[in-house]
């Protein structure tokens, strides 16, 4: 699984979606969920978001086949998943954690459900 380890930020999530995403930064940072998202998030004081490459969503595997499939550009098939913690996790606790799931005990209360993020696209 690759992932990396963040502590959370407007700006450090503004960046997961774009660096992400195939569309232009520009149009990730203009969107308002962007101000839903820094507000939910700041009420329930997230310190980390862990981004996991390379996530296969069904969901949107079954979007990819019906609407982007036949389009002659490429688009990704993988959605990006973020983890988002209440408390400070560094790569190197993460790590403990995906290698012995027992270590999660008192981080457990702390994990906040992902989304995923699935390519965004570009309407110019």
């Amino acid at each position: 699984m690759a992932y990396q380890v963040f502590d959370y930020s407007i700006e450090t999530l503004k960046n997961c979606f774009s660096n992400q995403a195939q569309a232009h930064e520009a149009i990730i940072h203009s969107k308002q969920h962007l101000v839903c998202f820094e507000r939910y998030f700041e009420h329930i004081n997230v310190k980390t978001i862990i981004l996991e490459e390379n996530y296969i969503s069904r969901d949107f595997l079954e979007d990819y086949s019906t609407y982007y499939v036949r389009s002659f550009k490429d688009y990704k098939k993988t959605c990006v998943r973020l983890h988002f913690f209440n408390i400070r996790i560094t790569e190197s606790d993460f790590t403990k954690i995906l290698d012995i799931p027992e270590t999660f005990g008192e981080s457990s209360s702390a994990y906040i459900p992902p989304f995923l993020t699935s390519p965004f696209l570009s309407y110019e």
